[in-house]
């Protein structure tokens, strides 16, 4: 089976917080940049390398954080309109 991705596909990891909460202390950023950006590691480069193969790895990729989540009262939730039943086009 020949894989239909290869190289470096790196990943963007933004991290989030809720606008009631400061940003946790632990872990930090070094811990999320080692997780995803660091070959060797137990993380996700790691383990896209092994399930691929050794074709695939997430070289590039970056940590960005942490950004407060503001709630918004104002703007309709996904739930509600994924919920709504769309209307034929006539």
């Amino acid at each position: 089976m020949t894989p239909k991705v290869k190289g470096s596909h790196p990943w963007a990891l933004i991290l989030c917080n809720a606008s009631d909460q400061d940003a946790p202390g632990w872990p930090g950023l070094d811990y999320f940049n080692a997780f995803i950006a660091e070959p060797g590691g137990n993380g996700l480069y790691t383990w896209w390398q092994q399930v691929s193969g050794g074709n695939l790895d997430l070289a590039g990729s970056k940590v960005f954080g942490w950004y407060r989540a503001i709630a918004d009262t104002e703007t309709p939730k996904l739930s509600r309109l994924a919920a709504r039943p769309r209307r034929e086009q006539s």
